[in-house]
């Protein structure tokens, strides 16, 4: 058993990875895997195999990566490909301040963020690094990393690091067994390559039923709290009017403020959006609508505030 989330169970964690390498990319990405201090063309074709989608909308991104190549080697060099169940608690600080520095040379490449950065560098370090896309990040955290600048990115993959680790090592017994029972498979997979597979089914297949996949569809290993679960208009009305969201003025002018979403201004925006205010979410409690809303109000100087329509 693995557990993941109070509402996100694994009782046979390995149904679920064998059915993702049957329907889901493996080969071409997870079979590529060069230990080495350097970034090369070859891993970025293996980490678009798993839509890393680098130069899809601008042709020039791997080259501006590639030209930080030595730059990039230099700080990967100081970083083993120790696996981050082994990472001793006194040794994780360390670690993880390079494991920033990496993260700052990705990121200061235009067009690079951390789900591209990470798609890479599991290839490079594949037992230290996991894959943090858009559905790992927002199923760990409840964040949409597509909504965060460069700076915040960064600081959220730390804290997704940190959340994986005390994961991990919580269930360091289970981990283990598992990674021993899947050795059989034609690919093998790091643990924490494991830990991300699960974390991203559990957000695509059973979280928001994308059951979409390039060799299939996933039937076998669907979590029972959602396998039988058909969403209805009604269904999605109903979350639409108890969710919360979190207003920003663009031009930094007012701080953040936490409405519901059946509120007059976020139904008025929605119809028609304006360039210099945004809404984040929805979200599904309003301790997590604060909570963003707390990570936004630092970034501006403002202090958080709630709507009086939350109320």
């Amino acid at each position: 058993m693995i557990k993941l989330r109070d509402d996100i169970v694994f009782y046979n964690p390995k149904s679920r990875i064998q059915e993702y390498c049957e329907i889901e990319v493996c080969q071409g990405y997870d079979d590529k895997h060069s230990v080495n201090d350097i970034i090369t063309k070859e891993d970025v074709l293996a980490a678009n195999e798993l839509y890393a989608n680098i130069n899809r909308y601008d042709k020039y991104e791997s080259k501006r990566l590639l030209s930080r190549s030595k730059s990039i080697s230099r700080i990967l060099s100081t970083v083993s490909n120790v696996d981050m169940l082994h990472v001793k608690s006194d040794e994780w600080p360390d670690l993880r301040n390079k494991v920033g520095g990496l993260l700052d040379q990705f990121l200061s490449v235009k067009g690079i963020g951390i789900a591209k950065a990470t798609k890479i560098l599991h290839l490079k370090r594949p037992n230290l690094f996991p894959v943090l896309d858009s559905y790992v990040i927002k199923f760990l955290l409840d964040i949409d990393i597509s909504q965060e600048d460069k700076p915040d990115q960064r600081r959220i993959a730390l804290e997704a690091l940190d959340l994986i680790r005390e994961t991990m090592v919580k269930q360091r017994a289970e981990f283990e067994e598992l990674a021993e029972k899947l050795s059989v498979l034609s690919i093998p997979l790091t643990t924490v390559r494991i830990f991300d597979i699960l974390c991203w089914t559990a957000e695509k297949w059973d979280i928001r039923r994308k059951l979409n996949a390039p060799y299939g569809t996933p039937n076998k290993s669907l979590l029972v709290p959602f396998k039988s679960r058909k969403q209805t208009t009604s269904d999605v009305d109903k979350r639409v009017h108890q969710g919360y969201v979190v207003f920003e003025d663009l031009e930094k002018a007012t701080g953040p403020k936490v409405h519901i979403t059946d509120c007059f201004y976020y139904k008025r925006w929605l119809k028609k959006p304006t360039t210099t205010t945004t809404w984040h979410g929805p979200y599904e409690s309003e301790g997590k609508a604060w909570k963003s809303c707390c990570r936004l109000s630092s970034k501006t100087g403002f202090e958080p505030t709630k709507h009086k329509c939350v109320s």
